[in-house]
């Protein structure tokens, strides 16, 4: 129940374009920040370990993180598996800002991804992808919620 509930106003977060910022009361925009309490990571390794614990992190993954800096710090990385990367970020403003950047899209921006308080998680456009469906099953199990970047809510 409490599953769908997230969905719906994850839904509703996407179709209001809501900007994810709490202070955000515009143009008739609800909080959906107010509502929706997404969970939180302390260390990589313990993202790492909950996405192990629910999708089942591969052994010896060779794949790469795509890595980046910004605001003179680079976020935390680890590869689930050969496509699947996750990121922890300092704070939730420092992931807000990630969120923005992959939202306005480019040729190899994910369908969509996984995202909590401080952490995202998302295929990287790699052949052996998953279905986003499985991102996005990882995102509920992960106290989190799927943000749809284009096209249809799968």
């Amino acid at each position: 129940m409490l599953a769908a509930g997230v969905a719906a106003a994850a839904a509703l977060t996407a179709a209001c374009g809501y900007s994810g910022d709490p202070a955000d009361e515009s143009e008739g925009v609800t909080n959906f920040a107010s509502i929706i309490e997404l969970s939180e990571f302390s260390s990589i390794g313990d993202l790492y370990d909950a996405a192990d614990a629910a999708v089942g992190c591969g052994e010896g993954i060779t794949a790469e993180s795509v890595e980046f800096t910004f605001d003179i710090y680079t976020p935390e990385y680890a590869m689930c598996t050969d496509s699947l990367q996750l990121v922890l970020y300092q704070s939730w403003t420092d992931r807000e800002k990630v969120h923005e950047r992959i939202v306005q899209g480019g040729e190899n921006s994910p369908d969509g991804f996984a995202e909590g308080e401080n952490w995202h998680a998302f295929e990287l456009p790699r052949p052996e992808a998953a279905d986003p469906a499985d991102v996005q099953s990882l995102a509920e199990e992960l106290g989190g919620v799927w943000v749809q970047i284009g096209g249809t809510d799968s």
